[in-house]
Parts: structure tokens; sequence; C-alpha cells
């Protein structure tokens, strides 16, 4: 996860500076380069939003994934669900902060 982590951070950055590059090329020669140009931007500002929390999406997808199997397992013991649940629990808070940290640096 960390590695998919670092891979999205840097596809991201490598977007951020694409869009940097496209908003300070030289003055467009008419308007349909102009409207192509715009309308580059708003998909590279739409894929940096996008990526992030599809792949949110998919940590929190996995995590529920484990506390169903927890369920259907057919653990007896009331205290080991519970330790099970806030391990889980941890995980998606440990997730979240780490792409609340690394995500929105890189957006703004």
């Amino acid at each position: 996860m960390e590695e998919d982590m670092k891979d999205l951070a840097h596809l991201i950055s490598r977007l951020h500076r694409i869009s940097s590059h496209i908003r300070n090329a030289p003055t467009a020669v008419d308007p349909d380069e102009q409207s192509s140009r715009d309308s580059l931007i708003r998909y590279i500002t739409y894929l940096c939003w996008y990526l992030p929390n599809v792949f949110a999406y998919s940590m929190l997808q996995k995590t529920t994934s484990e506390l169903e199997n927890l369920r259907k397992d057919g653990i007896t013991s009331m205290s080991s669900i519970a330790q099970d649940i806030i391990g889980c629990s941890s995980k998606i808070n440990e997730y979240m902060l780490e792409y609340l940290v690394k995500f929105n640096v890189l957006l703004w």
C-alpha cells in the first residue's frame, strides 16, 4: 500500500507539472487552441482530485471486507471481535490521516 501511495503521489505531482507547463506556454494563437488548453487543464485538475479518492475508496473497501470476513468466520469471543474492529478502525484512521496529509498538500 505504501508503494502504491508513493506512485500515486508521483503521478499527481507529474500531472501538476504538466498543467503548470500548459499554463505557462506561449499565448495561444487562436480561441480553439486556448479552449483545448483550458479543457486539458480542467481534465488534469479532475484527475488530481479523482485518483486519490478512488485509492481511498479502494482502501476503505478492503478494510470493510476484512470486517465482513471476521463476521462470516463466526468468531465467538466478543473481546476478540472488539480487538479486530479496533484494529481495522485504526487502519482506516491511519490511512485517512496519511491521505489528508499527502494529497491535500499536493493539490494545493
